[in-house]
């Protein structure tokens, strides 16, 4: 019964930010996270109903709408990176850069070495997927917030919703996998209650932070990300030309 209601709570909290995304156009500001909560919502009214009267078949369903949401979720990664450095636009394009490789490398993982398996063993590949692509987006968010805290960047209330309520389930689901690892079967009643409650509590957040669109007041100094920027990206390029002229050295009769 608990976890019937906690779903439900869950698909009227997901449709509630949808209509106010679309009410207040903050799609047009967000739109990677409009199509998170989109796939997300969809997701979960469509498995409902296999869910509560064929559950046997729910676990064949189940891996595929988490990798789906955690495609749908690297979108919000990208939509934050680009809104929390949206006037610096070199460290923007650098933090974008890094994000698309990892993104590129675990899709290519997932694509070459599970997708010819069985569904059983895949599965147990895409739990470690998992791990691995929340990770990322829990080190993204790390790299992020010591970005915007270093240089002071207010970015608004919208996008610290965002950020905050992706942390607060990224986080929980990390440490889930760490304990249930760990500790085996014996944490699965502690799975069950961890998971959907933070999911619950990241929804209540972004209910709150996206009810109407505030955005970020202008920077009083928008140009310093960007020289310290410009000035590491020189760095790098001067030691790249030293290694090049010394290769070139060698390499003379």
């Amino acid at each position: 019964m608990a976890a019937s209601l906690l779903w439900i709570a869950g698909i009227v909290l997901e449709s509630v930010i949808l209509f106010r995304l679309l009410k207040c156009r903050l799609f047009a500001h967000y739109p990677f996270f409009f199509a998170y909560m989109a796939v997300v919502c969809s997701l979960s009214i469509a498995l409902w109903p296999i869910y509560q009267f064929h559950y046997v078949s729910y676990p064949k369903f189940f891996w595929a709408k988490q990798f789906l949401n955690l495609l749908a979720g690297f979108g919000v990664l990208f939509e934050i990176v680009r809104k929390s450095f949206q006037r610096y636009p070199g460290a923007r394009n650098f933090a974008t850069t890094v994000l698309a490789a990892m993104f590129a490398i675990l899709c290519g993982y997932f694509a070459f070495r599970l997708l010819p398996l069985p569904l059983a063993v895949a599965n147990e590949g895409l739990s470690s997927l998992e791990r691995d692509f929340r990770t990322v987006q829990a080190l993204t968010l790390c790299g992020v917030l010591v970005v915007i805290s270093y240089y002071r960047i207010d970015v608004g209330r919208n996008l610290r919703g965002i950020m905050t309520g992706l942390g607060l389930y990224v986080g929980s689901t990390i440490l889930s996998n760490v304990l249930r690892i760990h500790l085996g079967p014996t944490f699965d009643r502690g799975w069950n209650a961890i998971q959907p409650y933070s999911y619950l509590a990241s929804l209540l957040i972004w209910t709150f932070a996206l009810w109407s669109y505030a955005p970020a007041p202008a920077p009083e100094k928008p140009e310093e990300i960007d020289n310290d920027y410009e000035a590491f990206a020189g760095r790098t390029e001067a030691v790249l030309g030293t290694m090049r002229t010394a290769v070139s050295k060698v390499n003379r009769p």
